[in-house]
Protein backbone atom coordinates (compact mmCIF):
# COMPACT_ATOMS: atom_id res chain seq x y z
CA UNK A 1 0.00 0.00 0.00
CA UNK A 2 2.73 2.19 0.84
CA UNK A 3 3.75 2.52 -3.34
CA UNK A 4 0.23 3.31 -4.15
CA UNK A 5 -0.77 6.71 -1.76
CA UNK A 6 1.09 9.52 -2.12
CA UNK A 7 1.28 10.34 1.50
CA UNK A 8 4.69 9.85 3.93
CA UNK A 9 2.37 7.99 6.25
CA UNK A 10 0.52 4.87 5.51
CA UNK A 11 -3.06 5.64 5.95
CA UNK A 12 -4.11 2.74 8.21
CA UNK A 13 -6.95 3.96 10.55
CA UNK A 14 -5.14 4.03 13.69
CA UNK A 15 -2.89 7.05 12.39
CA UNK A 16 -6.44 8.90 12.23
CA UNK A 17 -5.02 12.23 13.65
CA UNK A 18 -1.41 12.03 11.48
CA UNK A 19 -3.19 12.25 8.32
CA UNK A 20 -5.47 15.07 8.93
CA UNK A 21 -2.37 17.55 8.38
CA UNK A 22 -2.31 15.91 4.78
CA UNK A 23 -4.67 17.37 1.95
CA UNK A 24 -7.87 14.75 1.86
CA UNK A 25 -5.70 12.77 4.03
CA UNK A 26 -8.21 12.77 7.12
CA UNK A 27 -11.09 11.82 4.63
CA UNK A 28 -8.55 9.03 2.92
CA UNK A 29 -8.55 7.67 5.75
CA UNK A 30 -11.92 7.47 7.35
CA UNK A 31 -12.96 5.73 3.84
CA UNK A 32 -10.25 3.27 3.74
CA UNK A 33 -11.17 2.47 7.52
CA UNK A 34 -15.07 2.22 6.11
CA UNK A 35 -13.79 0.06 3.15
CA UNK A 36 -11.95 -2.31 5.46
CA UNK A 37 -14.38 -2.96 8.31
CA UNK A 38 -17.22 -3.54 5.27
CA UNK A 39 -14.78 -6.14 3.92
CA UNK A 40 -14.77 -7.95 7.02
CA UNK A 41 -18.23 -8.13 7.01
CA UNK A 42 -18.82 -9.03 3.68
CA UNK A 43 -16.29 -12.02 4.76
CA UNK A 44 -18.29 -12.79 8.06
CA UNK A 45 -21.47 -12.62 6.20
CA UNK A 46 -20.29 -15.11 3.88
CA UNK A 47 -19.03 -17.15 6.29
CA UNK A 48 -22.52 -17.20 7.78
CA UNK A 49 -24.19 -17.93 4.50
CA UNK A 50 -21.75 -21.18 4.26
CA UNK A 51 -22.92 -22.19 7.84
CA UNK A 52 -26.62 -21.71 7.27
CA UNK A 53 -26.29 -23.51 4.16
CA UNK A 54 -25.53 -26.94 6.17
CA UNK A 55 -28.70 -28.95 7.00
CA UNK A 56 -29.23 -28.93 10.21
CA UNK A 57 -30.86 -31.88 12.47
CA UNK A 58 -33.08 -34.07 11.12
CA UNK A 59 -31.74 -33.06 7.48
CA UNK A 60 -33.96 -29.60 7.55
CA UNK A 61 -32.08 -26.39 6.06
CA UNK A 62 -32.22 -23.43 7.56
CA UNK A 63 -34.04 -21.44 4.51
CA UNK A 64 -35.15 -18.02 6.80
CA UNK A 65 -31.42 -17.48 7.59
CA UNK A 66 -29.92 -17.94 4.34
CA UNK A 67 -32.44 -15.49 2.81
CA UNK A 68 -31.84 -13.13 5.34
CA UNK A 69 -27.99 -13.01 5.59
CA UNK A 70 -27.80 -13.50 1.67
CA UNK A 71 -29.79 -10.18 1.75
CA UNK A 72 -27.18 -8.60 4.32
CA UNK A 73 -24.34 -9.76 2.06
CA UNK A 74 -25.61 -7.94 -0.75
CA UNK A 75 -26.17 -5.03 1.11
CA UNK A 76 -22.85 -5.12 2.48
CA UNK A 77 -21.46 -5.84 -1.08
CA UNK A 78 -23.32 -2.52 -2.74
CA UNK A 79 -21.88 -0.76 0.44
CA UNK A 80 -18.35 -2.05 -0.54
CA UNK A 81 -18.57 -1.00 -3.90
CA UNK A 82 -20.06 2.45 -3.21
CA UNK A 83 -16.68 3.40 -0.52
CA UNK A 84 -14.39 1.50 -2.74
CA UNK A 85 -15.38 3.57 -5.66
CA UNK A 86 -15.13 7.08 -3.24
CA UNK A 87 -11.95 5.88 -1.94
CA UNK A 88 -11.11 5.68 -5.68
CA UNK A 89 -12.21 9.59 -6.25
CA UNK A 90 -10.30 11.01 -3.51
CA UNK A 91 -7.12 9.42 -4.26
CA UNK A 92 -7.25 10.47 -7.83
CA UNK A 93 -8.44 14.18 -6.09
CA UNK A 94 -5.22 13.81 -4.01
CA UNK A 95 -2.82 12.52 -7.04
CA UNK A 96 -3.68 15.45 -8.99
CA UNK A 97 -3.94 18.05 -6.28
CA UNK A 98 -0.47 17.26 -5.55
Amino acid sequence: MHFWTPFALIPYPWRLSSMAKFRFGYTYTLLLALKLGLAGMAALGTAGLAMAAREGPGGRRRSGWIRALGWLNLAVGLGLAYVAVALLLVHEGVDHAL
